[in-house]
């Protein structure tokens, strides 16, 4: 067994794992935009991914087909899994926002963190 096979099947025990785990926690009524809703699509997109880099490692490159759009995809959809892992964290261990109270958008968000040295 070569190593992309390998690499493949442990991307589809991920993708399945992962994949069960949404299915549980997404059964489970909750308020939209909060944390576990977020979390919820860490875990939708996270299996997604992974789903993908199976079929990237297990067809594409053992076949040396062109990998750029299947590249590409998995990279688009692990962007989603980090900004929902960012918004997790966000609502579930910051205070209130000011976009969240204010409607101030991003702009209030990154003045509050990003350059707050300016404002004091």
């Amino acid at each position: 067994m070569t190593i992309l096979a390998v690499t493949s099947i442990t991307n589809i025990l991920l993708a399945s794992l992962v994949f069960f785990l949404a299915g549980r926690m997404s059964r489970i009524p909750k308020a939209r935009f909060s944390a576990a809703w977020y979390f919820t699509g860490v875990l939708l997109l996270l299996g997604t991914a992974a789903l993908i880099g199976a079929i990237d490692h297990g067809f594409f490159e053992p076949a040396n087909m062109p990998r750029y759009w299947i590249q590409r995809a998995d990279w688009i959809v692990l962007g989603g899994v980090t900004f929902c892992m960012l918004m997790t964290t966000a609502k579930q261990f910051f205070d209130a926002l000011p976009s969240d109270s204010a409607g101030g958008g991003c702009g209030a968000v990154c003045g509050r963190f990003g350059g707050g040295a300016a404002g004091r």
